[in-house]
């Protein structure tokens, strides 16, 4: 994405938060004890991604 010239951190979050869903969902299967902290994780970085969504959002609407 650097050679594309993007300078947009919400992107690189995005992208960075499909490939961690991707391994924790590999990872669960095998390894259950993780689950629990994957879990907590997974909560922060969705957090995070609704963050990116409420700002573009206001960004669009213009408020």
């Amino acid at each position: 994405m650097a050679a594309l010239q993007q300078r947009d951190i919400s992107v690189y979050f995005t992208v960075n938060l499909i490939a961690y869903m991707i391994i924790s969902l590999i990872y669960v299967n095998i390894n259950p004890r993780a689950k629990n902290l994957l879990n907590n994780v997974w909560g922060v970085l969705f957090g995070g991604f609704m963050v990116i969504v409420v700002l573009k959002i206001i960004q669009i609407v213009g408020i």
